[in-house]
């Protein structure tokens, strides 16, 4: 007679894992690529396969568009609201029953969901904004005013704003219709020219876009520090932002993720 089947997560878990996430891409459909690639950086002591860690990658694409979502919200239509709202917790549901001890959900505008839909997870949601935070505190620990560059629905939402007034940091925001703010979501969402529709390969215009509202943060606001509060937008800046530090929440995240697969001391944030 067969035996009982084996919860998939057990299948992938390494011998000295502590937890095994679930990676939540596909929002963009580059979102998770650098992700894995920060979990690979986070990891250098590690000389063969087995001394990474475990985890189950899904690439969510067909959840709809978060910004799109709230903006209706907010004109009174939440059915889109509710539609991603029911997917991500229909994917928790079957990850526990897959045995995975916590999801990651690579996408800033997806975490407006979270405080909502924390009550009825089986399993943690380990956010992305408090790594970036902590990430802020602890390598730049004389700045006050960070700026954030995000999509208009995270702005709507104030994830960072709320994350960052947390910490006792003061968030320097793009006002929603600004030109500024406008430029972010041209080269997020462009047909043409943006980041979604570009996939891997960031364009110029893209990268000119975000270069100059990060420098309008920094020059005429008083940013001392930029976070990228869209998955699209470090791909862009990452290598090229040098007026001031740029933090990408995906590789505080990575810390993250690596310490509590790894580390069975480790305390998931609720």
């Amino acid at each position: 007679m067969a035996g009982k089947r084996k919860r998939f997560a057990e299948t992938i878990r390494i011998p000295e894992q502590a937890l095994v996430p679930l990676i939540i891409g596909g929002l963009g459909p580059l979102a998770h690529i650098p992700f894995l690639e920060a979990l690979l950086t986070a990891n250098p002591t590690a000389k063969k396969d087995q001394d990474h860690p475990g985890y189950g990658l899904m690439s969510a694409t067909s959840i709809l568009d978060r910004t799109d979502a709230l903006k209706k919200q907010a004109a009174d239509d939440p059915s889109a609201y509710y539609e991603i709202g029911g997917r991500i917790l229909a994917i928790a549901q079957q990850a526990e029953r897959e045995g995975f001890d916590f999801l990651v959900v690579i996408c800033n505008t997806a975490h407006a969901w979270r405080e909502e839909l924390q009550p009825y997870l089986p399993i943690p949601w380990v956010p992305l904004m408090g790594s970036a935070v902590s990430e802020i505190q602890e390598k730049y620990p004389h700045v006050k005013r960070v700026g954030i560059l995000g999509t208009d629905g995270t702005m709507m939402a104030g994830l960072y704003t709320k994350a960052v007034k947390d910490a006792g940091l003061t968030p320097v925001n793009l006002d929603l219709g600004s030109q500024e703010q406008d430029a972010v979501m041209s080269a997020i969402y462009d047909p043409g020219f943006g980041v979604k529709a570009t996939g891997a390969t960031v364009s110029g215009e893209s990268i000119r876009l975000l270069t100059d509202v990060a420098d309008y943060l920094v020059s005429k606001r008083g940013a001392e520090v930029i976070i990228g509060g869209c998955t699209e937008i470090p791909p862009a800046l990452n290598d090229s932002y040098q007026r001031a530090p740029f933090v990408d929440p995906v590789d505080a995240l990575a810390q993250a993720v690596l310490k509590l697969s790894m580390d069975k001391h480790a305390q998931i944030p609720r």
